[in-house]
């Protein structure tokens, strides 16, 4: 059957009388569960993007993102939220959000290793509808009420890159590498010529 459309039909599922009003939380509860924006996230043996957007609506809470959610308090900043799996640990903390709504994080992956490979992550909530099938009517039309995280892109810092970060309107202003690999050629884009940068969010179309 190659028609392009999957159904899929999941015994003992039911779905959530509506989207909740106020996204799930990076800096507070509930929060994004960290391996759905693990999922998000670019493999490190990959490019591009292949996970664009996960239905928050029905992962959250799921079988399929299941385990704890372990918070480390920062005094004065947001907290790093992750999930660990034996010495893997994959985190993130919620660097801000721009004045067009875009959440701007800083994720962290640890494989076991020395190395801890930070990125940033720009995400953005939506909501749309999934759809339900009639079999009475012989119809699918448009149903349950969806709430969506979407990945809109993502920016290599480096191995174990460190310094500061905050988001001022549709700006990320990205401090030097003060890491330790600061200065060299090894481990990331801005480690051999550490200095402060701003990017400016640019999204419309031009």
């Amino acid at each position: 059957m190659a028609t392009g459309l999957a159904l899929v039909f999941v015994a003992g599922c039911s779905a959530p009388a509506r989207v909740p009003d106020e996204p799930y939380g990076f800096s507070k509860p509930p929060y994004v569960h960290p391996r759905i924006i693990e999922d998000l996230s670019t493999w490190l043996s990959d490019c591009g993007d292949q996970v664009v957007a996960i239905n928050l609506t029905d992962s959250q809470n799921s079988n399929r993102y299941f385990g704890d959610v372990l918070v480390n308090e920062n005094p004065g900043e947001a907290p790093f939220v992750y999930a660990r799996d034996g010495t893997e640990i994959f985190g993130y903390e919620h660097v801000g959000t721009t004045g067009s709504g875009i959440h701007v994080l800083l994720t962290e992956s640890r494989g076991g290793g020395t190395g801890v490979f930070v990125n940033l992550l720009l995400v953005r909530f939506e909501h749309d509808d999934g759809v339900d099938a009639d079999w009475e009517e012989g119809v699918i039309r448009r149903g349950r009420p969806r709430l969506l995280i979407r990945k809109l892109g993502e920016i290599g810092l480096g191995d174990r890159w460190s310094g500061s970060l905050r988001v001022r309107g549709d700006e990320v202003f990205v401090g030097k590498d003060e890491g330790v690999f600061a200065g060299t050629t090894l481990h990331g884009p801005l480690s051999s010529d550490p200095r402060d940068r701003i990017l400016t969010i640019r999204l419309d179309p031009e």
